[in-house]
């Protein structure tokens, strides 16, 4: 996923450049910034327990309802 090869330093030095523009407190942009990183790795790590699931499993998930 694109945020994670990011290093936490460039990205959050990246919103604050983009976001300083806009007048947001530097508190803000790190909270926007970390909850994005956050909601990387979440759905990375999601994303791998649904693919290992084998088809058979999934559909006699779907069977039993």
């Amino acid at each position: 996923m694109f945020l994670l090869g990011i290093g936490n330093t460039l990205l959050m030095i990246l919103y604050y450049i983009v976001f300083a523009k806009a007048g947001i407190s530097g508190t803000s942009v790190s909270i926007v910034g970390f909850t994005l990183i956050f909601a990387a790795s979440v759905y990375s790590m999601l994303k791998a327990g649904v693919s290992a699931v084998d088809i058979g499993q999934t559909e006699a998930a779907y069977a039993l309802g």
